[in-house]
This record gives structure tokens, C-alpha cells and sequence, in this order.
């Protein structure tokens, strides 16, 4: 049931990064590149997400903290968007 809760989320996070889910969604994800962090070069061959911090359980598990922490802890052969 997890794995197919995480499978769920990772579409939509995709969905999200390519316009194809609803804008409060997309809003929700935000690029590395657009918060104004730091990458590093090994990180260039794909997208990453801006996690955001949060103090309790339940907001851990809201879209815009979960959606980016498991999308960026996939592996990166998953991660390349060019394929």
C-alpha cells in the first residue's frame, strides 16, 4: 500500500513539473533553481525540488512537503527528465 501511495505522489509531483496538474499543485513544487539555493554540479542532469521544513507529523505529510522530499530521494536514472 505504501509503495503505491509513493508511486501516486511521484506521478503527480511529474505531473506538476510539466504542467499537466491543476496550478495548486504546480504551485506547490518549487525548483531548487527558482528558491535561490545552491546546486552542485553532479546535480545538473536533473530536476530537483525545494523542501521545505516543517514541526509536526501531519505536516509532514502534506503535498508540499512530501511531494519534493520523495521525488529528490528517487534514484537519479528515475530522475532524468530527458529520457
Amino acid at each position: 500500500m505504501r509503495q503505491q501511495v509513493e508511486f501516486n505522489l511521484a506521478v503527480l509531483v511529474y505531473k506538476a513539473f510539466t504542467s499537466l496538474a491543476p496550478p495548486y499543485l504546480s504551485d506547490d513544487c518549487q525548483l531548487v533553481a527558482t528558491t535561490g539555493r545552491r546546486q552542485v554540479r553532479s546535480s545538473n542532469n536533473y530536476v530537483k525540488f525545494a523542501v521545505i521544513s516543517t514541526s509536526s507529523c501531519i505536516g509532514d505529510r502534506t503535498f508540499v512537503a512530501a511531494a519534493p522530499r520523495l521525488w529528490n530521494s528517487l534514484p537519479t536514472h528515475v530522475l532524468r527528465l530527458d529520457n
